[in-house]
């Protein structure tokens, strides 16, 4: 069943077109990548949008994930993936939830890993 699609959430940081950054990005809240970025994600609570004029080559950790460029490594996403029409995703992904829109150039190992209640589910 489709839903309304969520609102944008608010974008805390942005790297914008034309940027390159290599390194360690460890955030908080919402950052967009539209430039370049290469190294390794450490925000295991936090979103990552790379938008369509956007690169990154890195791996790590994220809390949500949603692709419109490129993305080429790692990356384990606590909660939902979402690789748009025009997304290029090559690497390997282990997430909670996945969405792939058509039209995605999707070349991965991709990781669902079930997640058992805590208590038992009663008869």
């Amino acid at each position: 069943m489709m839903g309304k699609p969520s609102p944008t959430p608010e974008i805390t940081t942005l790297l914008g077109e034309g940027a390159r950054f290599e390194g360690v990005l460890t955030f908080e809240g919402v950052v967009r990548i539209d430039g370049h970025f290469k190294g390794k994600l450490e925000a295991k609570n936090a979103t990552l949008i790379i938008g369509e004029s956007g690169r990154v080559e890195a791996d790590g950790t994220l809390g949500q994930f949603v692709v419109s460029g490129a993305y080429l490594g790692a990356i384990h996403v606590a909660g939902l993936t979402r690789i748009l029409a025009r997304a290029s995703f090559e690497g390997q992904l282990e997430t909670a939830g996945l969405i792939t829109e058509e039209g995605a150039h999707v070349t991965a190992q991709i990781s669902m890993p079930r997640v058992e209640p805590k208590t038992p589910l009663k008869k």
